[in-house]
C-alpha cells in the first residue's frame, strides 16, 4: 500500500512538472543588434538558426531594411463665437447697456493644417505584417504570426508545441507634452483642446524570443545589444511580462493618443499581444533544456510511468 501510494505521488510529481515547465535551447548566434531598429531582424536570425537555417545577420537586416513611422495629422477645426459688437452711434443713441443684446454676429474660425509627425526610435524595423511577409517570401514559408486577439495560453501552447515564440513587447514610454506640441508647431494651438493629456509614445518597442515558461517566469534570448548578453537566457516574472505584451509598462496611456490610434491603425497594424514564430517543430537536434521540460510531447513519458506503477 505505501509503496502504490509512493508511485503515485511520483506519477502526480513527473507529469505536474511535464505539463508546467517547458524550456527550449535557442541557437546560439555570433553577432549582437548592432543598430536602435532591427531587433525583429536578429531575433528572426537566431530562430531560423535554431531550425538549422543560418543566415547572416547583417545580410538580413540589409535586405530587410528599417521603417519610417511618421503620419499626417489633419485638421478641421470649427470653433464657433459669439460676440456682441457695439459702435459708437449704438452708445450714443442708445447707452451702453444695449450692447449687451443688440448685434449679436457669429464668427467661423476654420483651421486646416496638415503636418507630419515622425516617431523616431521607436525600436523596431518593419511592422509586424511587412515583416513576415518578406520572412515567408524569401527565408521561410512557415513563418506566421498573430496579434491583439492572442492570450497567453497561446503562447504556452505553441512552447508546448515545439515551437519558440518572438514577442513584441513595450518596455518603456517616452511622454510628449501636449502644450510642447503646440510651441513647436505640431499640433496648432486652435486644436490642442482635442486632447485631454500628454501624449504618449511606446518607446522602445523591442522584439526578443520567448523558448520557455514555468509556473512563476517565462525565458526568453534577447538581441545582445548595448551590454545584454548575446547568447544568454533571460526570464521575467509572468506578470511582468504581460506588462510588457500587452503595452501597459510604466503607465503608458493609450488613450486619446494619436500615436498609439496610428501605430494600431490599419496603415501600419502594430498591436499588443503580437507573436511571431515558424509553424514547424523545433529540430530534434536542438533539445529542450535539461532544467526544464525533457521532451515537447509529455506524453511519450506515460508509458513508462505507468509500467512502473503495474510492476
Amino acid at each position: 500500500m505505501k509503496k502504490t501510494s509512493f508511485l503515485i505521488f511520483c506519477f502526480v510529481l513527473v507529469t505536474s512538472q511535464v505539463l508546467g515547465n517547458v524550456r527550449w535551447d535557442a541557437a546560439e548566434v555570433s553577432e549582437a543588434q548592432t543598430d536602435n531598429w532591427s531587433c525583429g531582424v536578429h531575433s528572426a536570425h537566431r530562430l531560423l538558426k535554431t531550425y538549422e537555417q543560418d543566415e547572416d545577420y547583417n545580410a538580413m537586416r540589409n535586405d530587410i531594411g528599417p521603417y519610417n513611422y511618421s503620419f499626417d495629422l489633419l485638421y478641421n477645426i470649427n470653433d464657433q463665437i459669439d460676440k456682441t459688437v457695439c459702435d459708437i452711434w449704438t452708445v450714443v443713441l442708445f447707452g451702453p447697456d444695449i450692447c449687451i443684446t443688440w448685434k449679436i454676429i457669429t464668427v467661423t474660425v476654420e483651421v486646416t493644417e496638415d503636418i507630419i509627425v515622425k516617431i523616431d526610435d521607436i525600436g523596431i524595423g518593419k511592422p509586424t505584417n511587412i515583416l513576415v511577409d518578406k520572412l515567408q517570401t524569401d527565408y521561410r514559408s512557415t513563418f506566421r504570426s498573430r496579434q491583439g486577439n492572442v492570450s497567453f495560453q497561446d503562447v504556452k501552447d505553441l512552447l508546448e508545441d515545439g515551437r519558440p515564440v518572438m514577442a513584441l513587447l513595450q518596455k518603456g514610454k517616452r511622454r510628449i507634452d501636449k502644450h510642447l506640441l503646440t510651441a513647436t508647431g505640431l499640433i496648432p494651438a486652435e486644436a490642442i483642446w482635442l486632447y485631454s493629456s500628454d501624449i504618449d509614445v511606446p518607446l522602445p518597442l523591442h522584439w526578443v524570443i520567448i523558448t520557455g515558461y514555468d509556473e512563476n517566469y517565462i525565458y526568453y534570448y534577447d538581441t545582445g545589444s548595448g551590454s545584454t548578453p548575446l547568447n544568454s537566457e533571460f526570464s521575467m516574472s509572468h506578470a511582468q511580462f504581460l506588462e510588457y505584451w500587452e503595452w501597459n509598462h510604466d503607465g503608458y496611456n493609450k488613450n486619446n493618443n494619436l500615436a498609439h490610434d496610428y501605430l494600431t491603425s490599419s496603415a501600419v497594424d502594430l498591436d499588443e499581444r503580437t507573436i511571431i514564430w515558424i509553424d514547424e517543430d523545433v529540430p530534434v537536434s536542438t533539445p529542450p533544456d535539461p532544467s526544464g521540460t525533457l521532451n515537447n510531447d509529455p506524453a511519450t513519458y506515460l508509458p513508462a510511468i505507468l509500467s512502473i506503477l503495474l510492476h
